[in-house]
């Protein structure tokens, strides 16, 4: 994972967090939000149920997280998390 640390105590993470899913899902990625007020993960995936099943499970995943005087945010691709399961 690609990871950026922004030294601003100011970000919102939930809104960003929010931004990103509602611009995402604007154009056809399924979008998902885990997490809570210190710690997001935002997954995006294209495709559905057919590319599940051939294997092709991958998704962005972006994680937001509040870190010392800033807001550390991590990049990269990871399987897609089934939130039924998570709960």
């Amino acid at each position: 994972m690609d990871a950026r640390f922004y030294n601003s105590e100011e970000i919102d993470i939930q809104r960003l967090a929010n931004d990103l899913e509602n611009m995402y899902r604007a154009q056809g990625y399924q979008v998902q939000q885990l997490g809570n007020n210190d710690q997001l993960m935002v997954q995006l995936k294209k495709g559905g149920d057919f590319e599940a099943l051939i294997g092709l499970q991958a998704a962005l995943s972006v994680i937001i997280q509040r870190s010392g005087g800033g807001v550390l945010a991590m990049i990269g691709q990871q399987k897609w998390i089934d939130k039924a399961a998570v709960g």
